[in-house]
């Protein structure tokens, strides 16, 4: 509906149907939380209400996620900043599958199993560390293939034929990502204060 209407390819002449949007899935989003969780012990609803209020207000937030994005995109900075993003969503399948993998090998028994190791304010930390992992593995890989691994697999058997997928010396792109070298830093970061939050002794994380 969006995409018909025009509104990504005149984000400034859609600024109040962006606004509208936002504010109407964000109060769906709040009401179907409200009426899961604090009204959730004093009414009476039928379990496929209460999954189908969790599921409406679930879309909502997604829908606000998009339209905030949308929003912020008319700022230049902005731009350049989610600019990092497009490198991981050209792979967005692949980078999909390494989500699952590192969250896996972290809180699962196979992996590491930190599953009740980190307190509640590790998570936002973990969160923004796991999604920037990806954006400099993008540059590096997309620089130098075609497609992600999983993407070229997946188009080779769809098309029942091996794709291209080098990109030729010559025609490697070395033009700057704006704020990449600024990512690898914060990275770095974060992987440093993760790993000594999670090996710190127990008794001290508690205290």
């Amino acid at each position: 509906y969006a995409h018909r209407r025009g509104v990504f390819n005149d984000l400034g002449g859609h600024r109040r149907f962006v606004l509208r949007t936002l504010y109407w899935t964000v109060a769906v989003w709040i009401g179907a939380t409200f009426a899961t969780g604090p009204l959730g012990s004093t009414w009476r609803a039928t379990p496929w209400l209460r999954t189908w209020l969790t599921d409406i207000g679930g879309t909502a937030l997604t829908v606000s996620y998009v339209a905030v994005i949308l929003y912020l995109l008319r700022l230049n900075i902005a731009r350049r900043l989610l600019g990092l993003l497009g490198w991981t969503g050209r792979m967005g399948v692949t980078n999909y599958v390494l989500h699952f993998v590192i969250v896996t090998t972290i809180f699962y028994g196979y992996g590491l199993g930190f599953y009740d190791g980190p307190g509640p304010a590790m998570g936002p930390l973990l969160a923004v560390l796991i999604t920037l992992v990806p954006i400099p593995l993008s540059v590096w890989w997309l620089r130098r293939f075609r497609l992600g691994p999983l993407e070229w697999l997946w188009r080779s058997l769809t098309y029942g034929g091996r794709q291209p997928l080098l990109v030729a010396p010559e025609a490697r792109s070395a033009e700057r990502v704006p704020y990449l070298r600024s990512t690898v830093m914060i990275i770095a970061v974060l992987a440093a204060g993760v790993i000594f939050a999670l090996w710190e002794p127990a008794d001290r994380r508690r205290a």
